[in-house]
């Protein structure tokens, strides 16, 4: 990334980012900071109702407050936010070592093995547009609060007190709604929780254990299709597609 930090404005930098009225702040003051949630790119001149993930344009907007459109600042705060990650990675896969379908079941340094593991995903190419593309700061505080909330739910099944599980427990919820509105990827978190609960906590050489899973995951992906279909898109969960009226592809054509 070292050439990076002078990448310019691309694609959709322009509408969320420098064209963004709302996101142009001049002072630090509490009206103006809450603005940043409601902006719209689609007409940056005028505030919507809905929030527009405000974690990610929060970002943007300070970076704007202390250097305007000079994109050095963007392109070192998302790498420096890559390299967050890539720690809460690491810090992440340790835990995930002392779970008790994994701990005194491998060989080998789980130190090594997850700076090994954090290394490989922070240096591979597949990685780059999403930090040098300064727009998408959004997916990358999305993945960041995902996986600092996996860490901190793994944190929580592995504590020794109801107090610091319930502490950890909290932190999760936290990292999930800062992940969400930060990009709408972080939905799937939830998703990761489970299959971390069975894949780790979990003896699956029981049978009934692998019942109450199979009920629980089935229970629970209802749950979430439904009261995300009533929080988000006002009950109607084929909503999103509206969306498609104006881009220059379909829906099936993305897929």
């Amino acid at each position: 990334y070292s050439n990076t930090f002078h990448a310019s404005w691309h694609l959709d930098d322009r509408p969320n980012i420098v064209d963004n009225y709302y996101l142009h702040i001049t002072a630090l003051q509490p009206d103006q900071l809450i603005n940043t949630f409601f902006t719209d790119p689609h007409n940056p001149e005028k505030l919507q109702d809905s929030l527009y993930r405000p974690v990610a344009c929060l970002t943007f907007a300070l970076n704007w407050y202390f250097g305007q459109d000079n994109v050095f600042g963007y392109n070192l705060v998302n790498t420096s936010i890559h390299i967050l990650t890539a720690f809460f990675l690491f810090l992440f896969c340790i835990c995930l070592f002392s779970t008790p379908n994994l701990k005194n079941n491998y060989f080998g340094n789980p130190v090594f093995i997850a700076f090994l593991a954090s290394l490989l995903w922070m240096v591979n190419p597949i990685q780059t547009q999403a930090v040098t593309y300064i727009v998408q700061r959004m997916a990358q505080l999305a993945a960041m609060f995902y996986i600092l909330g996996l860490y901190a739910y793994t944190s929580a099944r592995l504590s020794d007190s109801l107090k610091k599980s319930a502490v950890w427990l909290f932190f999760c919820l936290l990292f999930f709604l800062c992940g969400f509105f930060s990009k709408p990827n972080a939905a799937m978190m939830p998703a990761a929780v489970v299959l971390i609960e069975i894949a780790f906590f979990q003896n699956l050489s029981d049978k009934k254990t692998r019942r109450r899973i199979y009920i629980a995951t089935l229970a629970i992906g209802i749950m979430i299709v439904l009261l995300g279909s009533l929080v988000f898109y006002n009950g109607d969960p084929l909503s999103f597609l509206n969306g498609y009226n104006r881009r220059p592809f379909t829906f099936t054509e993305r897929m």
